[in-house]
């Protein structure tokens, strides 16, 4: 039997809110949910990850990585091997300068069976790459907003074709969909 988990994902402490709901299959190892919430959140997977899910930290492993009992390889975890069940909660960091926290929420598990995974909802915009975290994104919405503000033009021609102001179901679930299909 199949199960498949509805998930929320959340930038933390983003406002407005920025987060996505996905359905995605519990058999994902956990560097293809870091693609999931990548292509689901609009970020360029440009930057380091982990996952924390009660005492694991589960990221790529690098020159200084050592598995151990609480360090785990994510090309080699499955979520099915956490045993998450509703209302489970755990965090995903992207790009340890800008330091993007998010936490993941199963909002469901059920036994249907998915053929991708998919965006079945979300909010706000993702913040561009490299923008400073969540102070510079901020001062960087500011800008962008105010045509009068100094940084305004600036802004503008730094994110060119890197920021979309409002969240996009179907763009979201389109970069999702390429996933399924990328050999």
């Amino acid at each position: 039997m199949s199960t498949t988990l509805t998930l929320a994902i959340e930038l933390d402490r983003s406002n407005p809110s920025v987060m996505r709901r996905v359905e995605i299959p519990a058999n994902l190892t956990f560097l293809q949910l870091h693609d999931v919430i990548q292509a689901a959140m609009g970020w360029a997977d440009e930057h380091l990850f982990e996952f924390k899910v009660g005492p694991w930290t589960i990221s790529m492993p690098d020159d200084d990585f050592v598995p151990s009992t609480t360090q785990w390889d994510a090309s080699r975890h499955t979520l099915l091997e956490m045993h998450l069940t509703a209302h489970d909660t755990f965090s995903y960091l992207y790009d340890f300068g800008d330091n993007w926290q998010h936490t993941l929420t199963v909002v469901d598990l059920s036994s249907a069976s998915i053929k991708r995974p998919r965006v079945i909802s979300g909010s706000g915009a993702c913040p561009p790459e490299d923008v400073g975290g969540l102070h510079g994104y901020y001062e960087f919405l500011r800008a962008w907003e105010d045509p009068s503000h100094p940084e305004h033009a600036e802004y503008r021609q730094w994110a060119q074709g890197r920021y979309e102001p409002e969240f996009n179901l179907i763009a979201a679930d389109a970069r999702v969909s390429k996933l399924a299909s990328a050999p």
